[in-house]
């Protein structure tokens, strides 16, 4: 009869206790997430998009002049896809290109843009943040 009174109270104990603990456990899913700060914002939440100074049709242009068909590839047109972070201040980061089976294009789609000017960086409320953005840029052989 002991045992068993105390094996109830033992159970009423750890039944108040986390009864008492179940909004302060609860209470910790209405925290706001930590988000990392140098993670890339989604492009698609940003107040402005990033821009390349003087707009898209400049950027083309930019890389028509400055961009080398490597020699070694003998495709007439080919696209690369391209990925790469623009940073707060504008620069470039993280640059990737998506042709495995074409190294010399894929570097010089790097080199290329690892040289670009500084874009105009995304915002939010007015703030600067970074982005991951996605660039399609097509190699056309002149013959």
């Amino acid at each position: 009869p002991m045992t068993l009174r105390k094996s109830i109270l033992k159970t009423l104990a750890v039944a108040a206790f986390l009864f008492a603990a179940w909004p302060v456990a609860h209470a910790a899913d209405k925290t706001p997430e930590v988000t990392d700060e140098k993670k890339p914002v989604d492009i698609s939440a940003v107040d402005t998009k990033p821009e390349f100074p003087g707009g898209e049709t400049a950027m083309y242009k930019w890389i028509a002049e400055n961009l080398k068909f490597p020699p070694q590839c003998d495709v007439e047109r080919v696209r690369v896809n391209t990925q790469f972070i623009i940073e707060e201040d504008g620069s470039l980061n993280n640059i990737s290109a998506d042709k495995p089976y074409l190294p010399a294009l894929n570097t010089e789609v790097i080199r290329i843009l690892s040289v670009m000017p500084k874009w105009k960086p995304a915002t939010v409320k007015g703030r600067p943040v970074r982005v991951l953005y996605e660039l399609p840029i097509t190699f056309k052989l002149k013959r």
